[in-house]
């Protein structure tokens, strides 16, 4: 995979804004849902912020920049401080998730809006950094829905079974510098670009 020589340096800077604009939101959405579900450990860290740079993995941003499937600082949550307990894991999971994908749709008509406004330099930069925030958000769930260390879908084996967290959480670093290896290969991206492609059908246009 040629990735550095295709990488332009307007996709570099609209791929590293449209990471801190993903990661914001499901930093916020999963420290926010966390705290109403009880567990005042991610207000406490400062992950309850609509500043991105406390969600920001650099691993994570590396991935987005050169590959686009990303993830953000892992973000440790109590199953026992939790209304629900390990239902709740679940249900973090599944909204935090959900609400990059219901982004998606809804830059669909800022980009439109703005491409009416905006012309020349600007046009281009700011509608490629919302195609570029709407196109990472799909691969950020897409891989993040996976239950695997340093992931959002950790919360599955957390969920599963508590006790394997503490080998989980030291097993963070070493899976993002798999992960690395693996988009790199592109073999991610060829298991799951044909799902990433319709839901670019179904929620981009």
């Amino acid at each position: 995979m040629n990735f550095l020589n295709d990488l332009s340096l307007s996709q570099i800077m609209t791929r590293l804004v449209g990471y801190l604009i993903v990661v914001l939101v499901h930093g916020f959405a999963l420290a926010g849902l966390a705290t109403l579900f009880g567990d005042r450990d991610a207000a406490h860290s400062g992950r309850l912020t609509l500043n991105p740079l406390p969600h920001v993995s650099l691993p994570g941003l590396v991935a987005a920049i050169l590959f686009q499937p990303s993830w953000m600082r892992p973000l440790p949550i109590e199953d026992r401080a939790l209304r629900g307990g390990r239902l709740g894991l679940v249900v973090l999971y599944i909204a935090s998730l959900a609400v990059v994908l219901a982004i998606v749709p809804i830059l669909t008509p800022v980009r439109i809006w703005l491409s009416t406004l905006l012309t020349g330099t600007a046009a281009v930069s700011v509608l490629g950094t919302i195609d570029a925030a709407q196109r990472l958000g799909l691969w950020f769930v897409l891989l993040n829905a996976l239950p695997l260390p340093g992931l959002t879908g950790s919360l599955l084996l957390q969920a599963a079974y508590p006790p394997v967290m503490p080998q989980v959480r030291r097993l963070e670093l070493p899976a993002m510098l798999i992960f690395l290896v693996i988009l790199g290969t592109g073999a991610f991206q060829s298991a799951f670009s044909p799902l990433q492609s319709s839901l670019v059908r179904l929620l981009m246009n």
